[in-house]
């Protein structure tokens, strides 16, 4: 398979932090490049890159501030937190068209064509994946499964597990001071249900 690279535009238009001050300030930024431009005062333009480091500094600045204000009164601070990195990183919006791959010599830009080539290329190459990492030993029978493998590599046996004992109240605290959500981890059972079900 062979992946064709097409240019995908990001577009982010969402600059809530300049303030008025800011842009009164990149106006008169705009009016001295274009005096220094027509000029050739060396303080004019001494003057006007000291301007372009202040403001810069200012514009860093307003950033932060509003940023932090809005993860500060935000009620979900990760996914606002997200939100800006996206929104910084210009990921945002993209508009792009769908990569064409190469399929068995044959150019596809379909995308259940696509989905069905990697389906087969993945599901293929497991089978080729030895599960047996030792060059000196043939794969047999007995040695190419992965729990012979681990019990040839782990042949000390493993520490014993202490476990300190725990109380009925300190797992109904640590359930309680959970947010509720309803994400999960691998049980799939989540904090809403996990919370209607302490009892």
């Amino acid at each position: 398979m062979h992946f064709h690279l097409k240019k995908c535009q990001y577009n982010s238009n969402n600059k809530s932090w300049i303030t008025p001050g800011i842009k009164i300030s990149s106006q008169c930024k705009r009016e001295l490049y274009l005096l220094c431009r027509s000029t050739k005062d060396s303080k004019l333009k001494n003057y006007y890159n000291r301007y372009c480091r202040v403001l810069s500094d200012v514009i860093k600045n307003a950033k932060k501030l509003y940023y932090n204000n809005l993860i500060t009164n935000s009620n979900n601070k990760s996914k606002t937190s997200w939100h800006i990195i996206k929104l910084q990183t210009n990921k945002t919006k993209c508009n792009h068209e769908f990569s064409s791959i190469e399929i068995d010599g044959k150019i596809s830009n379909n995308y259940l064509d696509i989905a069905k080539a990697f389906n087969t290329y993945f599901s293929a190459i497991t089978g080729k994946i030895s599960t047996n990492t030792s060059e000196n030993t043939p794969p047999t029978p007995d040695n190419d499964h992965p729990l012979n493998y681990l019990k040839q590599v782990f042949i000390r046996p493993f520490p014993s597990i202490n476990l300190t004992p725990t109380s009925t109240k300190e797992i109904t605290d640590i359930v309680k001071s959970l947010k509720s959500k309803n994400s999960h981890g691998y049980d799939e059972i989540s904090v809403k249900i996990l919370k209607l079900s302490l009892p």
